[in-house]
């Protein structure tokens, strides 16, 4: 099974004679299509889509794409500019909370790019523990899990308690799904859909803490 968009790469190059790599090229090509949409990169997607739109191919003998290294250098751009700082007002707002959610925000999109939905998961529990020792900001909690101390949490938060149930059932699961906290033999059935959803709800989530917790600005008199 190959594992990263990357992997799938060189699988495709090496995937036989010419044409079949050309085939398998292009199944890459639109998964990597499909999960730069997923993850929300507007941009990232229009400009991969305008250069699969211009891919040329060898003349002579094969249907292979002559720019399959090109391709490929774009995506390790993309996938390193997930390292850089967003000019966002979700980054802008994270940076007034603990700077530890912003790297764990980019673990999380980057694993939703590499489509390693066990990663997302992993990821989104711990931005939740992140967030939540930030809010009860207490020392005796900081070496606990989320479990330990989410009965505080709850109380700390000003996210309702529906919410806050989606947290904690997004940490159980974590626990027992297969590899997204522990080793298994096992295989994660995570799709893409819920990965999407888990990333996008996660981030939304981070955003509604930290904004009930701003106090409001108090009108000029």
């Amino acid at each position: 099974m190959v594992e990263t968009l990357l992997d799938a790469y060189e699988h495709a190059i090496r995937a036989g004679d010419s044409q079949e790599c050309a085939e398998q090229f292009v199944i890459w090509q639109n998964r990597v299509a499909s999960s730069l949409e997923a993850a929300g990169m507007v941009d990232e997607h229009k400009i991969w889509s305008k250069a699969q739109d211009s891919l040329n191919f060898y003349a002579d003998d094969s249907s292979f794409p002559a720019q399959a290294e090109s391709m490929k250098a774009m995506l390790v751009g993309i996938l390193g500019r997930l390292n850089e700082e967003e000019s966002t007002e979700f980054q802008e707002r994270l940076e007034r909370g603990h700077p530890n959610i912003s790297p764990l925000v980019r673990r999380m999109n980057h694993s939703l790019i590499q489509e390693d939905y066990p990663a997302v998961l992993h990821a989104s529990a711990s931005i939740f523990e992140t967030l939540a020792k930030d809010i009860v900001n207490t020392p005796t909690i900081q070496n606990q899990t989320l479990g330990g101390f989410f009965d505080r949490y709850r109380k700390d938060s000003n996210l309702p308690d529906e919410l806050l149930d989606y947290v904690k059932a997004i940490y159980d699961l974590r626990n027992t799904n297969p590899l997204a906290g522990h080793g298994s033999t096992l295989t994660s059935s995570l799709t893409r859909k819920e990965a999407v959803v888990l990333a996008e709800i996660t981030k939304a989530f981070v955003r509604i803490e930290y904004l009930l917790r701003e106090e409001p600005t108090q009108p000029n008199s």
